[in-house]
């Protein structure tokens, strides 16, 4: 984690070949490897919190009703670790997909490559700003579908009745103040909620 993603993608690709004389790997498999590594770092420091974030009562609370180690993790710990971690991990998702634009500099062509090489061809600015409005629309699928998993989460759990009852609320306060996103959230929380509300 202490060094860029870019130095790692970098060091991945061109490193086997300048060790051992030859290429190793591809481009598309550098990019995976460093990429799972690099963000799974991060993610099991999330888990590791997560873990911690639970008090020994707990734990304590478990042994007494007679359960042993494994059944205390699976049936109390793990449930509120996994409420408590998912909005950590989605930003560390969030950022996993913003980050994908570096695989340009080992020649990978995605969406900002793709872009730049048309703007270079055609001469003309406009593609970039595609790419741009492509991340804002990805980005905020992903922010939904973390909001609508929270929200379940906690409606499984029967905690927090206002954040269950407004999901619309809940997505606006994700995306934070906007004059036109509110109107946006609750057009497409609305038929949401009512979808969930059918699960019951």
């Amino acid at each position: 984690r202490g060094t860029p993603l870019m130095l790692q993608l970098i060091t991945v690709y061109y490193g086997p070949g300048l060790i051992f004389g030859q290429v190793l790997l591809t481009s598309t498999a550098a990019v995976y490897i460093t990429f799972s590594i690099n963000y799974a770092c991060y993610f099991s420091e999330i888990y590791r919190g997560g873990i911690e974030s639970i008090s020994k009562g707990q734990y304590e609370a478990g042994q007494v009703l007679g359960m042993n180690k494994k059944q205390v993790f699976s049936r109390i710990v793990l449930p509120q670790v996994v409420k408590r971690i998912v909005p950590p991990m989605s930003n560390e998702i969030i950022t996993l997909v913003k980050d994908t634009s570096l695989a340009r500099v080992i020649g990978i062509i995605e969406v900002i490559k793709a872009g730049e090489s048309f703007m270079k061809s055609a001469g003309i600015t406009w593609p970039l700003f595609y790419t741009m409005i492509y991340y804002l629309i990805l980005v905020g699928i992903l922010t939904v579908l973390v909001v609508a998993a929270t929200w379940l989460l906690t409606r499984q759990a029967g905690t927090n009745r206002n954040y269950r009852a407004n999901f619309p609320a809940s997505l606006a306060s994700a995306f934070g103040e906007s004059s036109f996103i509110p109107p946006l959230l609750r057009f497409i929380g609305n038929p949401l909620r009512w979808a969930f509300q059918r699960v019951e």
